[in-house]
């Protein structure tokens, strides 16, 4: 778990340099080269860069002979997939020297593009710290995501109503810690790739964005809750927001990748999921690994692209395993109107509650209790504890004494529908 969010360990709040900020956890893979940046002319210079993704073959559609779809078993997982990574997430710390090799990032040129700012501030007027959510989890580190060493630049590949998938990049406005009570609302600035945008496709953009870094997430009263508590009160300078997909199906399916595996296979079977069945982007933005191989940019790939590799396609191109067979189900299912996961955002009063959520997540295939409460809290919905073996040991380290699920849910109750995220916040924090 740890490796899939990392949150603010470390940092006391204030002005004050974030050391565990400047580096976030990277395992290296077959799938994970170590990384150069070019820019569009074949160059390396280049002032502004995205994450650049090792070079492989793609599936493409014609290959019909490994996009046989299987008949897969519908119904909950038939392996406990309670706990997430079998080793601790690698700790902003511990593995911080590896960032400054693997998240360099792809050039724009300076001219190209539409540009924009973004505001950053929750519903409430509450603060919302920039480098912290882009460092939020472990897996804006992983395609089609890319994060800065210093948390204060993100980019990701989205798509765009209409139009083929963008590079986007995010890179803060002025310093994201700011007082609570500051009138000036701190903001981002956004550049997207490719050609200008239109009205709409701006106005799209942005919507999706704000989702992207759960601007809409109201952690207000959450603050107020923890004014004055001795753990929780520096969380008020902006942390608590975790950086989303573009789609819960694609946050659910990121999820199956870190149940019970390292995350250097975790990044593995994502990375290789996008390279090889996400749609390119639009633009001549081309990645050249160390190697000198070559590979577009690309997008998480869609409910489509999944389901019609079928589970033998997921396992040969990406080697998911036994995962596999629960993402082939989840994406035909969504890809046939059967499922919709989408209406799983706590979007209004009409929305489901979070024990609703947790049981319709919890009959998905390959999803247990521990991946009932990651996409829950990607989702922005923060009531229930996210525990795993290594969540578990953490807290035990921190309150001296070893403590069964039910003990530390009753610890943590107070904090009512924040209670996970409260919960995630002490056991990352120092």
């Amino acid at each position: 778990m740890k490796q899939v969010f990392e949150s603010a360990r470390g940092y006391e709040g204030g002005r004050s340099a974030l050391p565990f900020e400047k580096r976030i956890g990277r395992d290296c893979g077959a799938m994970g080269e170590t990384l150069h940046a070019v820019s569009t002319d074949g160059s390396s210079g280049g002032k502004d860069r995205v994450v650049l993704l090792g070079s492989r073959r793609y599936l493409r559609r014609s290959n019909a002979s490994i996009l046989k779809e299987h008949s897969v078993r519908k119904g909950s997982a038939d392996i406990d997939t309670q706990d997430g990574h079998d080793a601790p997430f690698n700790t902003v710390r511990e593995r911080g020297a590896d960032l400054s090799r693997r998240a360099r990032m792809l050039s724009m040129p300076q001219a190209a593009g539409t540009r924009f700012t973004l505001q950053l501030r929750g519903p409430s007027g509450e603060p919302v710290d920039f480098a912290r959510t882009a460092l939020s989890h472990g897996l804006t580190s992983v395609a089609p995501f890319s994060v800065s060493e210093d948390g204060n630049q993100l980019n990701a590949v989205v798509r765009v109503q209409g139009g083929r998938p963008r590079v986007v990049q995010l890179k803060a406005g002025r310093p994201s810690h700011a007082e609570p009570d500051t009138s000036q609302a701190a903001s981002c600035r956004v550049r997207v790739a490719g050609p200008a945008l239109s009205k709409v496709e701006r106005a799209d953009v942005r919507t999706t964005l704000r989702r992207m870094l759960a601007l809409d997430v109201d952690l207000g009263p959450f603050y107020e809750l923890v004014e004055d508590d001795p753990l929780l009160s520096w969380a008020r300078m902006g942390a608590g927001r975790m950086v989303r997909s573009q789609t819960v199906f694609e946050d659910v399916v990121r999820t199956i990748c870190t149940t019970n595996c390292a995350f250097s296979a975790t990044r593995r079977m994502i990375t290789a999921l996008v390279e090889r069945l996400g749609n390119s982007v639009e633009g001549s933005q081309t990645l050249i690994t160390a190697s000198g191989s070559s590979a577009e940019g690309r997008s998480f790939p869609t409910p489509s692209a999944l389901a019609t590799a079928g589970a033998s396609g997921l396992r040969e191109l990406a080697g998911l395993g036994y995962r596999a067979d629960y993402v082939a189900t989840i994406a035909s299912n969504v890809e046939s109107g059967e499922l919709d996961l989408e209406t799983l955002r706590p979007v209004g009063p009409g929305s489901l509650d979070d024990d609703s959520t947790r049981t319709e997540l919890l009959a998905l295939p390959g999803i247990g209790p521990y991946g009932a409460a990651h996409a829950m809290m990607l989702m922005g919905r923060n009531s229930s504890p996210i525990l795993d073996s290594w969540s578990r040991p953490a807290y035990a380290r921190i309150v001296g004494t070893a403590l069964d699920d039910r003990a530390i849910v009753e610890r943590f109750a107070g904090y009512g529908a924040y209670a996970g995220l409260a919960f995630w916040l002490v056991v990352t924090h120092g």
